[in-house]
């Protein structure tokens, strides 16, 4: 139950930046996600839904390239975090 909240929720923020700030990747992560990779064909399914045609070429199968896991796993926000500490301390 609790992931179809997730199945739900998560494709209408992915669709509100794609109609706001048309990003080329939008990356979704953390351990509930990372740990159930078969919620990310659910996630599109459900962008497509919501997007109806109305970004072109925007389906199911491109969202593929637009809605997926960070490319370092799990190690993704740790690193983030540290890339941003090492720039803000920088002059």
């Amino acid at each position: 139950p609790v992931m179809m909240n997730v199945v739900h929720e998560l494709p209408e923020a992915a669709a509100q930046l794609m109609l706001t700030i048309s990003p080329r990747r939008i990356l979704i992560g953390g351990g509930v996600i990372q740990h159930r990779p078969a919620v990310f064909p659910a996630l599109r399914r459900r962008g497509a839904e919501l997007l109806a045609g109305y970004l072109e070429p925007v389906d199911e199968p491109s969202l593929g390239t637009t809605i997926q896991p960070p490319g370092l796993g799990t190690i993704a926000g740790p690193l983030g975090a540290a890339a941003l500490a090492t720039r803000s301390t920088r002059p």
